[in-house]
Formats: structure tokens, sequence, C-alpha cells
């Protein structure tokens, strides 16, 4: 009985099979999480080996080397004792600890035990019904979501989902006005028509240090006499919008010019910006790069799963409506364990992911659309896992989810 490849994989993470526990049925002994990416890198590889030796150690349960090679000396003499033929236990399993893959796995071999098969093809389509009705079931770790619709979450954008939610057809234009993403986007598109419809821009492409100086006093703070005039790289909401602007094509730019499209021209003098408020919104969800939010240094493969499934985190949104920031991030390590996982016990590199989240989805993603609000001013660092959050009449007035499974 052969699972595809490209199918949903039968451990319930919704990922693919190739992606997910493929290489459990070959390798012994292989360690994977649900949820995990054979191309994401673990957020320890910045460590030294001893370090990442011991948080693999912590991953499987041992205190250091000479407990495991125990526990594989003692695992080989298990096998070694089995009958021939006879079936025989993972290493995890044998200590216990199974994982999703191996307990879905053996859950198919009770339910084939003591049934009675005509032939071969029968069997098969018996394992692959019996796989599809586990994957449709609702699933406690996906807040009611199967691993289906997880697996189709993961490898699809909001288009692609438009069974579980919808953008609305018309956003109140006072609701797309109230939000950072289009009041950057009107400083921005202002100060090109103050120039004519053409601003200078710096041999790498990025507004100059005037535009930022502008920026930076009107939205952040003033700046003193002694303070250094900060660059484009420093200030990542200016440079999101200014990513959006240019890839939605209301401005167009060469290496050291930028001006104002056709579109963009419309925009700034007319009343559209509902509709571009609901663009920026597919485009940063689908398309854009969550990791140019933080810092090079910190950025890494693994971290790619937040934005991946930023459909699943706007439902626990819809379903946990108010609550803290320490719930809301319990209930995604829950879906994705495998996420905070690959920390093992560095306390150091479970902060990281954590930190990443929040940076990634609550202080970039969540505040450029303003879909949410707290119970204290925040900024990025301010928020700890007690701050109360509630999404706000703009999240409820975007999103029309179709679904509750």
């Amino acid at each position: 009985m052969k699972i595809g490849r490209n199918a949903p994989c039968p451990c319930g993470s919704g990922r693919k099979y190739k992606h997910c526990c493929y290489n459990n049925s070959h390798t012994v002994g292989h360690v994977r999480q649900t949820a995990a990416d054979d191309s994401f890198r673990s957020p320890t590889e910045s460590l030294d080996p001893q370090q990442v030796r011991q948080i693999m150690l912590s991953q499987m349960g041992f205190e250091d080397a000479a407990e495991m090679d125990a526990a594989l000396a003692e695992y080989q003499q298990y096998c070694e004792s089995q009958p021939r033929g006879a079936p025989i236990r993972t290493f995890m399993e044998f200590r216990g600890q199974p994982n999703a893959a191996t307990r879905r796995q053996r859950a198919v071999t009770e339910a084939l035990s003591g049934r009675q098969f005509s032939n071969a093809q029968q069997a098969q389509q018996f394992v692959e019904q019996f796989t599809a009705d586990e994957n449709n079931a609702a699933r406690a770790d996906f807040e009611g979501l199967s691993s289906a619709r997880m697996h189709q979450i993961l490898s699809g954008g909001i288009e692609d989902n438009r069974t579980l939610v919808r953008l609305v057809g018309k956003l109140p234009e006072r609701d797309a006005l109230s939000s950072e993403v289009v009041i950057v986007a009107q400083f921005i598109l202002r100060q090109h028509a103050e120039k004519g419809g053409e601003l200078d821009l710096t041999a790498n492409g990025n507004y100059q240090r005037r535009l930022c100086r502008a920026y930076h006093e009107r939205f952040i703070a003033p700046l003193g006499v002694a303070d250094p005039v900060p660059n484009e790289r420093s200030l990542p909401m200016l440079a999101t919008v200014h990513h959006l602007l240019l890839e939605l094509e209301y401005t167009d730019e060469t290496r050291n010019r930028s001006w104002l499209t056709t579109n963009g021209v419309e925009l700034y003098a007319g009343d559209a910006w509902e509709s571009f408020y609901r663009n920026a919104f597919r485009y940063l969800t689908d398309r854009y790069d969550w990791q140019a939010w933080l810092d090079e240094r910190l950025q890494q493969p693994h971290l790619a799963l937040i934005q991946h499934s930023a459909l699943f985190l706007l439902y626990l949104l819809h379903r946990n409506p108010v609550g803290t920031v320490g719930e809301l991030y319990r209930r995604y390590e829950k879906a994705f364990p495998a996420f905070s996982a690959a920390a093992g016990g560095n306390a150091a590199a479970r902060t990281l992911l954590r930190d990443a989240f929040q940076t990634m989805f609550l202080y970039r993603y969540c505040a450029l659309f303003g879909l949410l609000t707290y119970g204290q001013p925040v900024t990025p660092g301010a928020i700890d896992d007690s701050t109360r959050y509630s999404v706000s009449l703009l999240f409820r007035s975007l999103l029309q989810w179709q679904t509750q499974e």
C-alpha cells in the first residue's frame, strides 16, 4: 500500500508526504516532527556543533551521548531477539515516544487487522479510503479543521482557499483609510506628487534620507539635531509599502528614479484606497517575504512556516477573537509542534522562534492591516505572553469565513 509523495501526509500534519514523513520509512531512528519541511533549516544552525548535538539529544529525550548509546544498544538487542518476519517497533516506539507518523501508520495496520481482501487492489482501496477519512476528520490541534484542509492552507493562497475564507466584495472606505498600509502609501504618493510625480532614489534603489526623515518625524518620533537620519532599511513599514507600490504597479522606477504610474495618479487623486487595501492584503499574505521584516542574521528557511500558515493564523484569530499573545502562540505550537521543537531544549533558540513569530505576524503583518487592537500601547519588544489582544472591526469587515469544520 503505497502513499503518493505529493499526497497529504498520513500523519495528519497537512503537509505533502514528501515534505513531511516520507523519510521516516527510509531512515531507522530518524525523528521528524509533523509539519517539518525538508527545505527548512533549524534555528540551531547558528550555534556551534556541540550545542547542536546537545539540542538533538534533548529532542530525543537524552541527557548525554552515553545515555543515547546505551538506549541504542538495548534497541539492537530487542531487534535481534524478535522472530524472523515479526513486526519491529521503531526506535522511538520502543522508547514509548512514537511520533505522529508512526501512530498514524499503526492505526492503518490495526484497521487492516483481521480483514480479508480478494486482491492487492482491494486492500489498496481500503487504505486510501481509510487515509482519506482520517485526513477529512476534524482535529482538535487544528482548531476543528481537518488535515486535508490544513494541507490546502499550507500549499495554496487566499484564492485557493475560498471555501474557507473570502475577502469581502467591498470594504468600507473609512475602514481602509484607517489602516497603516494605506496611511503610509498616501504619504509616499504625496511625496511623489509634491516633486512633480517623480523622486530620486539612492544608488541602491531606496528612498532618499530626506523622505526617510520626513517619514520618521511623522510616524515615529521627531529627530533631534544630533540624531542620525534613518535610511529605508531601518524603517520596515516604509520599505514594505515601497515594495507594495512598485509590485502592484502604482509606481515604477529605474535604478535611481521612481515615478507615479497612471494607476498611482488615479489612486492618489481618487477614492480607490479600498481596492488598494485588498490588493495589498492579497500580495502580503501570498507573495511578500515576511522575513524581510527580520534582521538578516535571523532569517532562515524554518521561519517561512509562519507565512505559509498565514491563513491558519487568521483562522486562529477568527476562532479566538480575544485572548493573550501567549495563548495564541501556544495554539500555534499545538498545531505545528515541529516549529518550536526545532529549538529542542535551547532556551535562546526557543526565544528566537517566539520573537520571530511576534515580529512577523503581530508587529508587522497585523499592524499594517489594522487587524488587532491591544489592551495597552505596544511596540516591537513590548509585547509579552500576558498582553491582551482583540480582533479589530477591520478584521471582522475584511474576512468572511465560509465554514467551521
